[in-house]
């Protein structure tokens, strides 16, 4: 896994892409120094199925984790740097796949969410 994440493609938020050893160099030089969110989307490719939704963060969501934190991206997979894993996954975006897309959120305190009643937002990204 280690190996896929360090011939990944890096999506920027304006329309250009790098390799993740230039993301590293250039943008992203160490860990997040805070707690952070993650959503994984499986992109399908062409005459892949989708999981039952029960089984989205099944096969290799363990092994990216233990990767970012590898890389050195998450200082740590404990609960202590992350907070909500989610998994989504995507039919109709094919042509970019079979992929994995990682996003990273700024993690909202889940006792001010249940205090309010309302649905976590998540507005901007805070990394990849």
């Amino acid at each position: 896994m280690i190996n896929a994440l360090q011939n990944a493609i890096i999506l920027h938020p304006e329309n250009c892409s790098l390799s993740f050893l230039d993301f590293r160099k250039e943008i992203m030089v160490g860990s997040f120094n805070q707690k952070v969110d993650l959503t994984i989307k499986r992109i399908l490719g062409k005459g892949q199925r989708l999981f039952d939704p029960d089984s989205i963060l099944r096969g290799n969501c363990k092994q990216l984790v233990d990767a970012l934190t590898s890389e050195k991206i998450l200082k740590d997979d404990s609960s202590k740097h992350i907070g909500r894993v989610l998994g989504l996954q995507c039919a109709n975006q094919r042509t970019r796949g079979p992929s994995i897309e990682v996003s990273f959120w700024k993690h909202e305190n889940e006792s001010s969410i249940s205090s309010t009643g309302s649905a976590l937002s998540c507005d901007s990204p805070v990394g990849l």
